[in-house]
């Protein structure tokens, strides 16, 4: 097992953090539920009604159930008919024939979790199922991509019901022999040709099992740390049991797999006696703990870096180009930033991709979303100063945080009489808009170029006193040092005035 340097372990953190972000950008809208759901609603139905398989064989019942949409990480894949079909568990089943005990068992229960898959798809597909249906929130569009995006917070909200069984499983996912075995079973049962590129399912496994495990650990984190953002997901899917306007839910999901999955007595007794250090050895990737902590903590590490966060952000917006996309990638990262609430997370994602809408109604409705998000920035920052330790001496001196706080009110009134001149059905003119952005603009360059005058004279009247404190001669040294605090509180003053200039040409 290779060690990792911390160097190398911070530079692998954020790449999961941006492969995370990545992975659910280009996801397919092919697909009916995502991979979470599938192993919950599964684990759900088979607790409620006994499992087709022994415990021994679950790692692989559970896998199988997240299978069929092998190679669907970048949006598209010839295979997708090839993985949703009975033949295919029917070939697997076949392959499994042929193999020895414990691979003929973990295989056929394999078989069982694919058609759990389809079946589950069955009740949701189609434009009238939930996925495809369900609106986010009923007052606004925020620009999110629906299906894909629909998805993925039912995954969070299945996991969160479903998390104290799911943990105590393990995954046992496919390899690439037996995989192209069974893609060789397949095309001999249906007559119909299928190659078979080692590289390229190799590739395609890899996503799959690092996409099923970034979705772990999103949900693990958000179920964990942001309890409130949870509820908000949960009031606003309070209908994915029954579905959405007479389309499929969770619900028909759960009857379909009972209805159709059915296990013989060999798998629900099946115990691996001298083969269970193979089984151990075959079953990996604890859920949601023990070979993931690793990925779990750099993704987590997203939560508490705004500075990750922004690039992995950053970053994704160069990668994807497609903006419903985009919007969701920003959607992702938002999720982990807990000043977020759970629509704020959508709005800023929506507004980021598209910008304000154009339409006032609209427009409006932003601009409200907007104001709640600062609003807390404000109060937030006023508590900060009003609050303000006494061992934060320097705070008396520079008085930043009050005017941090300051500014933050600021920005914030100038925005509620925005939406005020919206709601009387009035507009500023696009002429006195940029006429303050200029003043503005010219403000801050002359503020910024007096501001690098006076530190240049701090910086210099330092070097001088650092050079008589080295000669030591003590006239020269207090005289230095007198002017050195001079100089200070002239850049001090400086800073107070161009904040003070700034801040007027903003109201």
């Amino acid at each position: 097992m290779k060690f990792h340097t911390l160097a190398e372990s911070r530079s692998l953190s954020e790449s999961l953090i941006i492969f995370m972000i990545l992975v659910f950008s280009f996801s397919s809208a092919c697909l009916a539920w995502g991979p979470l759901t599938h192993m919950a609603v599964t684990t759900e139905t088979g607790n409620a009604n006994g499992f087709p398989v022994s415990s021994d064989l679950m790692g692989a019942y559970l896998a199988g159930t997240t299978e069929p949409d092998i190679g669907l990480g970048d949006g598209s894949s010839e295979d997708y008919g090839v993985y949703h079909s009975e033949e295919f568990a029917l070939a697997m089943e076949k392959v499994a024939e042929n193999k020895k005990s414990p691979q003929k068992e973990l295989l056929k229960a394999r078989a069982l979790g694919i058609r759990c898959h389809l079946s589950g798809d069955a009740a949701a597909h189609s434009s009238t199922g939930y996925a495809n249906a369900k609106p986010m929130f009923e007052n606004a569009d925020y620009g999110l991509p629906r299906h894909v995006t629909n998805e993925l917070c039912i995954d969070m909200l299945m996991y969160s019901k479903n998390r104290e069984s799911m943990k105590k499983q393990s995954l046992n996912f496919l390899d690439l022999d037996t995989l192209i075995e069974v893609r060789d079973q397949w095309s001999e049962i249906t007559g119909k040709p299928l190659a078979s590129d080692r590289k390229v399912l190799q590739k395609d496994l890899l996503s799959h099992k690092a996409t099923v495990i970034s979705e772990l650990s999103l949900a693990e984190h958000i179920v964990r740390d942001q309890p409130d953002k949870l509820s908000e997901m949960t009031r606003a899917y309070s209908d994915m049991n029954e579905g959405y306007n007479g389309g499929g839910g969770l619900n028909q999901s759960r009857q379909n797999i009972l209805d159709r999955v059915r296990g013989d007595e060999e798998l629900k007794t099946f115990k691996a006696g001298g083969l269970g250090y193979r089984l151990r050895e075959l079953a990996i990737n604890k859920i949601p703990s023990n070979s993931i902590k690793a990925l779990e903590a750099g993704l987590l590490k997203i939560s508490r870096s705004r500075l990750i966060r922004d690039n992995a952000t950053k970053l994704g917006n160069d990668k994807v180009t497609n903006t419903r996309n985009r919007a969701l990638m920003n959607f992702c990262s938002n999720l982990f930033d807990k000043s977020l609430s759970f629509e704020q997370a959508a709005y800023r994602a929506g507004k980021n991709a598209f910008g304000t809408p154009e339409n006032d109604e609209e427009k409006l409705l932003f601009l409200k979303m907007e104001a709640t998000i600062l609003k807390r920035k404000v109060d937030d920052a006023k508590s900060q100063f009003e609050k303000r330790p006494w061992w934060k001496f320097w705070l008396a001196i520079t008085n930043s945080d009050k005017k941090k706080y300051q500014a933050l009110l600021d920005e914030y009134n100038t925005l509620m009489a925005e939406i005020g001149s919206l709601e009387k059905g009035e507009t500023p003119t696009d002429k006195s808009l940029n006429n303050s952005l200029v003043q503005a603009d010219a403000s801050l360059k002359d503020s910024a170029a007096s501001l690098a005058s006076l530190k240049s004279e701090m910086d210099s009247a330092y070097r001088k006193y650092l050079e008589a404190v080295e000669a030591r001669i003590p006239e020269a040294t207090a005289s230095a040092l007198a002017a050195y605090q001079n100089a200070c509180k002239k850049f001090q003053n400086g800073r107070i005035l161009s904040s003070s200039t700034i801040e007027s040409n903003s109201k």
